[in-house]
């Protein structure tokens, strides 16, 4: 490609592509790239250091890049272990990290106060971890559990296959984690080795980026970063993967409902000429629901209930991957229609028309890559670690505008040929086969509110940080106006909304849609459904059009009600297949057995299989009346222009009256514990209470207590994970309705520590039922949930969403605005008083679903 070539690209991404961007190197060989934003109180600090699971050497494939990972937050020479975590969201920030093939990448997102913290932690964990014998044998254990747990992944199970039979020399071949049995020969020896040699200064990137300047940044790092020396790094020498002579398959056997199957073929790696073209051919063969797969597949033969295809190539060679899901009796025609929809596409060729909405889609994915300051941390990242060159991105999309569509043939007969592909499954049976650009700091505006005559409601928010608007049309619905008879009909209504139309069909529709590099999508809840419309706002027309077809033109077609029926039955199917999900399903059904909520929005088996679309057409005519529809509208947009016409749209609503359901609930009776057999590496331990409503004062008490057992430096967490190694993940949730609730605690474990988990489960509740909170641990907790709010704040999409269900639960519009006040008022009292009144043992539910001798 050529970077002088000029662009025919819209004209509103030039000044993000010319934004200032520093970018230098310090006198230790530290990497530093900083991007001023003041468009939120926030700050991103994000290290990469240029070290994955491929530059293990002799021992590659035990996983010692992420066991390091791990190991960095065990403690330091200056912090304990759970001084770490606690530093940081003690002033309401959040920090996480990641491994992969290539990188380990430490991140950590922060008020905009006081940032010096987080340049403290992470220079502090990236040279001076302590890395104890005692820690490593605690975390060999937790490791263990987070490996079991991708065993019992299905979908990571045929990702892993893939990598492995594509790749038998080159160490992508092996899983990030580690092979089991050997990570269990790794020695902390082994462990501290690593982190001296890959851990320098010269081998790491420095990203920040947010409400920051230049001079602070260069002050911070001057204070933790320069004082360690640069160091010599051995060059990276990876074995090359020898040119692949013929297909390969790889065809797994499991406990599975659905099957999963890969179909991939070796590609040339980012720096090769055809890698944007082979992005493009991805997008329009396997992106979104009017791609050619998707469309031919799902949409007309309906032989998949999912397909998709992408591009994965960071290095030197890469991967094209077409992903699908299906029933297994279906698993060989599917793939054999899949190669010849290929061969097809070939010969036919591709319109011009594909073409438009690929780059259409690609620019619109860089513009929400700059939706929220850790993003564009990772955008940055992404452009120097992985591609190598902070340009690139112009370069890409100015490469774009060069590709013409006789180019896709060339491709398909180039790189999608039988010597190139491998096909992976699994299934249940054998198948047969220079500008700077700095925003402005300012407050968001209120959102407004206006009722249309008819009872429908419009609320609305001004944006114009990004050309963007998102529509949102929210109604009561799910669970509570369901039977046992008709259970996962309000999931049926919101998937017949954006499908076919009067005047479309749902292949036209999503056809729309993409070609404008939007979205539309449906959604369903526990006490909501709807659907959500996303585009540019110089596209606005077509979003309201959107928006009017879905909501008053719905199109009701026979076919597709049969099809997006098979697929919620499959949706169904597939949950049982993912432990985790399983568990919460089962659990719910025990705790508000006899009442709607037992069952989730998917509803059951049985009552689908008795679901007509004239019982879907009557369930709309029952909830899509005016008195129960909110829309709401946020973005770039005029009020002025905009809001006469949806109340054009809203006006044409049926005006029939509309009863709000409470169905009443206080609880589980008596205590009872449950057991679920299946047959997995691991066992997840619930244990349930009654939870608040919505609409009451316990609400924020409640969601301080959900973020004190989440917390990672928690007691219930440093209790259960850290000190006692008996699970992998572990924290609280709740089941959130109108007029009731269920909070319940979580952890995946061994089958035979469940019921030490269980103990550890009652020893945190007991202490916080005595009042042993801290005023530290509380401020704390305020902090953390003041930031997740102000991160929530920086996506249009999800301040739309909570708005949208404000109005229509009857909430403050702007309590965004009250989030901080409300969670000052919260005391340790406050907390005694519910835990002693909801955390209930003779009320509480429990359960273990894994393994039948789970102990």
């Amino acid at each position: 490609m050529n970077p002088s070539k000029s662009t025919n690209m819209n004209g509103f991404l030039e000044p993000f592509f010319n934004e200032a961007i520093d970018r230098y190197t310090t006198g230790n060989g530290l990497t530093v790239i900083f991007k001023e934003d003041h468009s939120a109180e926030l700050v991103s600090v994000q290290l990469w250091v240029k070290t994955g699971s491929m530059d293990e050497g002799h021992l590659t494939g035990s996983g010692l890049s992420h066991c390091v990972e791990h190991m960095v937050f065990k403690g330091t020479n200056r912090r304990e272990g759970i001084a770490i975590s606690a530093d940081i969201t003690s002033m309401g920030g959040q920090l996480n990290a990641y491994t992969s093939f290539d990188r380990t990448v430490y991140h950590v997102d922060m008020p905009s106060e006081q940032p010096e913290m987080a340049f403290d932690v992470l220079s502090d964990i990236a040279f001076n971890a302590t890395l104890t014998e005692k820690d490593f044998l605690k975390e060999r254990d937790v490791i263990l559990r987070e490996i079991d747990m991708a065993m019992d992944d299905p979908d990571r199970q045929v990702s892993r296959a893939v990598f492995r039979n594509v790749f038998r020399s080159h160490p992508y071949g092996n899983p990030v984690l580690g092979h089991r049995d050997v990570f269990t020969k790794l020695t902390i020896e082994d462990v501290r080795s690593y982190y001296k040699r890959r851990y320098a200064p010269n081998n790491m990137v420095l990203i920040v980026t947010g409400d920051t300047t230049r001079e602070q940044v260069d002050k911070h790092i001057q204070k933790w970063f320069l004082a360690e020396p640069r160091r010599p790094l051995k060059a990276r020498l990876i074995p090359s993967e020898e040119e692949q002579m013929a297909p390969r398959e790889e065809r797994m056997l499991s406990s599975v409902n659905m099957c999963r199957g890969s179909i991939v073929y070796r590609i040339p790696g980012l720096h090769h000429t055809d890698s944007v073209s082979l992005d493009l051919l991805a997008s329009i063969l396997g992106s979104g629901e009017s791609s050619l797969l998707y469309q031919a597949l799902r949409e007309k033969k309906r032989l998949v209930h999912s397909i998709s295809a992408t591009c994965w190539n960071p290095g030197e060679q890469g991967l094209f991957w077409i992903t699908y899901l299906c029933d297994p009796e279906k698993q060989e025609t599917v793939e054999q229609a899949i190669l010849d929809e290929l061969s097809k596409i070939a010969d036919e060729g591709i319109d011009t028309s594909e073409l438009r909405k690929a780059r259409r889609q690609a620019i619109v994915s860089e513009i929400n890559a700059r939706q929220s300051i850790s993003s564009q941390a990772s955008r940055l990242g992404l452009s120097e670690v992985v591609v190598g060159d902070l340009g690139y991105p112009k370069c890409y999309y100015d490469a774009l505008q060069s590709v013409i569509s006789s180019d896709f043939a060339r491709l398909i007969w180039t790189y999608l040929v039988p010597n190139s592909r491998t096909i992976v499954s699994q299934s249940k049976r054998p198948p047969n086969v220079g500008q700077r650009l700095v925003k402005n700091k300012s407050e968001l505006e209120d959102f407004k509110s206006k009722t249309l005559s008819n009872g429908a409601r419009i609320v609305y928010q001004v944006d114009h940080s990004l050309p963007k608007i998102h529509i949102r049309c929210t109604s009561l619905g799910g669970p509570l106006y369901e039977t046992p008879t008709n259970a996962g009909i309000t999931g049926m209504l919101a998937t017949m909304l954006v499908r076919d139309t009067t005047s479309r069909t749902a292949e036209e529709v999503a056809r729309l849609v993409e070609s404008k590099g939007g979205l539309l999508h449906e959604f369903v809840g526990n006490n909501a459904f709807g659907f959500g419309v996303e585009m540019l706002s110089q596209d606005i027309d077509t979003a309201l059009d959107l928006t009017e077809q879905a909501l008053i033109h719905t199109g009701y077609n026979q076919e597709t009600f049969e099809r997006e029926l098979d697929a919620q039955m499959a949706q169904l199917l597939e949950d049982v297949d993912d432990i985790v999900e399983c568990g919460r399903k089962a659990l719910r059904a025990h705790f508000f057995e006899g009442h709607p909520y037992a069952c989730d929005s998917y509803g059951t088996a049985y009552a689908l299989q008795h679901l007509t679309l004239d019982d879907v057409k009557a369930h709309g005519k029952r909830l899509l009346v005016s008195k129960n529809i909110v829309i709401c509208i946020c973005g770039d947009f005029d009020p002025e222009m905009v809001l006469p016409k949806l109340e054009a749209i809203m006006d044409q609503l049926s005006d029939e009256p509309f009863e709000q359901i409470l169905t009443p609930f206080s609880g589980p009776l008596y205590a009872e514990a449950h057991h679920e057999p299946i047959e997995r590496e691991q066992s997840v331990v619930f244990k349930a209470f009654l939870g608040p409503a919505l609409n009451t004062e316990d609400y924020y008490i409640a969601n301080m207590i959900e973020e004190m057992l989440n917390d990672m430096s928690g007691r219930l967490f440093l209790n259960v994970r850290e000190r006692r190694g008996l699970a992998y993940y572990v924290g609280a949730y709740r089941m959130t309705g109108l007029n009731t609730a269920m909070f319940n605690l979580m952890a995946g474990t061994t089958p035979n520590a469940t019921q030490q988990v269980m103990e550890a489960f009652d020893e945190e509740l007991d202490r916080i039922k005595q009042g042993d909170i801290s005023e530290e641990e509380l401020q704390q907790c305020r902090l953390r949930l003041l930031s997740q709010n102000r991160f929530a704040l920086q996506a249009m999409g999800s301040r739309a969403v909570a708005a949208g269900l404000n109005c229509l639960f009857n909430v403050d519009l702007n309590n965004w605005k009250t989030h901080e006040q409300k969670l000052a008022k919260v005391t340790k009292e406050d907390i005694l008083c519910f835990a002693n009144n909801y955390f209930d043992d003779a009320k509480s539910i429990s359960l273990i679903i894994g393994p039948s001798d789970a102990k």
